[in-house]
């Protein structure tokens, strides 16, 4: 795992929990996009808002920077 993308929660579930303290001490990179981040500690980026507004251009950057520019998928209407 290069890093780890949490949306949207608290946190109060084991499974949710461990995920994030296994990241954290393998000290990877952890995005929380929530409008009420949770996370406290390790190498955290937060971006504060729902995940309506980032997923999208997360998305965007994510395939532009796998695929190129030039090669990126286009989505189908």
């Amino acid at each position: 795992m290069d890093c780890l993308i949490v949306i949207g929660t608290a946190l109060e579930t084991h499974l949710a929990r461990k995920i994030v303290v296994q990241a954290i001490d393998q000290k990877k990179l952890v995005i929380e996009i929530n409008p009420d981040p949770c996370i406290k500690y390790g190498n955290i980026r937060h971006f504060v808002g729902g995940a309506e507004k980032f997923i999208p251009d997360l998305c965007q950057l994510a395939q532009t920077k796998m695929l190129g520019n030039k090669n990126a998928v286009k989505k189908k209407v």
